[in-house]
């Protein structure tokens, strides 16, 4: 991180009458976005509660990963799932969780310094401490 703080990140969105949506922020290419079957959207769009919970689990892996190689942790493999509960609440609908089940291969003899190095992620993970919502973390790591 060599840019000083505060950064700043922009998008754009265009709605077609079709109901989907187009996020953009360039160079990237577009996501087509529109609401979840559950909210009479199309299962082929990206909804704002699959970008929401996908937020988070791309979070934890970018962090991990930068802890990994400062720490010189050679990860072999890195699998995460993310499950995000929406419920109704006394404030409105709202995620009241979110469960992550990660799966890392390391090599022989770094179970405990994965262990610890993923602790560290989730404690700086920013879009985690930016929620309301409680981020639990499922911990698989397998030595190769």
């Amino acid at each position: 991180m060599d840019d000083p703080f505060p950064h700043h990140y922009e998008t754009s969105l265009s709605w077609a009458p079709e109901g989907q949506a187009s996020i953009e922020a360039s160079p990237r290419p577009p996501i087509l976005a529109g609401p979840p079957p559950q909210f009479g959207g199309e299962n082929r769009w990206w909804s704002p509660e699959h970008l929401f919970i996908s937020s988070i689990n791309l979070c934890l892996l970018l962090t991990f990963r930068t802890i990994a190689e400062k720490s010189k942790l050679a990860v072999k493999n890195y699998h995460s799932q993310i499950k995000g509960k929406l419920e109704k609440t006394p404030q409105g609908l709202m995620f009241t969780e979110a469960l992550m089940e990660v799966k890392v291969s390391i090599p022989k003899g770094e179970k405990d310094k994965t262990l610890r190095l993923l602790g560290m992620a989730e404690k700086h993970c920013l879009i985690s401490n930016s929620l309301k919502t409680k981020v639990s973390t499922k911990l698989e790591v397998s030595e190769i």
